[in-house]
């Protein structure tokens, strides 16, 4: 299994999120995490990157602990196999297009030559926008970007936060075919957080999480 979660429980300043929570993703089985806000997608997300930690329970990705105590570790880890596309894109505004992935390259300790990062923009159309800083991107552009820098590192795990939550209907469309095609040629897994019913036609297998009363009530 590519992801593996065991009995996962987290607390926000005391409030439940997650209770004995169980999932397993096996490699190439892309998946949504459904829900509406306060339902945990989000967090649930930040766990598997390890960018938190449970409270309880243990959360493996291609065989190793991302969920023990000691966040070099975590970091090492999510480096090795998870691409990330954020809410907020969070691309390095001192940085050109190009630039930016040859950082994230480096950082997973992969190597990634201004070639390798050229071609990977100019799949996703953006090679005349590699010498642009973030700022002079249009939204879609910065999109496009993020999702190139996810990749650069041939990740095996691609996982996106509510990637289409602003677009319309055909831009929703172009999004998720782009994640979906990216994702399938770069051999990775596709894991999105989002309350967009709209992706189900293009990611098969979904999981369904509903707020627990505690975190409801808080909302």
């Amino acid at each position: 299994m590519l992801v593996e979660i065991e009995n996962v429980a987290f607390a926000h300043a005391g409030v439940p999120v997650l209770r004995d929570f169980n999932l397993q993703i096996a490699g190439g089985q892309h998946h949504l995490l459904l829900g509406p806000s306060g339902s945990g997608k989000s967090t649930l997300l930040n766990l598997i990157c390890g960018f938190l930690s449970p409270d309880a329970g243990v959360i493996s990705i291609a065989g190793e602990a991302i969920s023990v105590p000691g966040e070099a570790r975590r970091d090492a880890i999510r480096r090795r196999h998870i691409g990330v596309v954020f809410q907020t894109l969070r691309l390095v505004s001192a940085l050109d297009l190009v630039a930016n992935l040859q950082l994230a390259a480096r950082l997973a300790g992969r190597p990634a030559t201004r070639d390798d990062a050229m071609a990977l923009l100019d799949r996703l159309g953006l090679k005349n926008k590699a010498r642009s800083l973030p700022r002079m991107l249009s939204q879609g552009e910065a999109q496009r970007g993020a999702i190139a820098r996810a990749l650069i590192a041939r990740p095996r795990l691609l996982v996106a936060d509510e990637p289409t939550s602003a677009l319309d209907d055909r831009n929703t469309q172009i999004i998720a075919r782009l994640f979906r095609e990216l994702a399938e040629a770069e051999g990775a897994t596709l894991l999105i957080a989002t309350h967009d019913a709209r992706l189900r036609e293009w990611v098969p297998n979904s999981v369904e999480l509903a707020p627990t009363m505690e975190l409801a009530a808080a909302c």
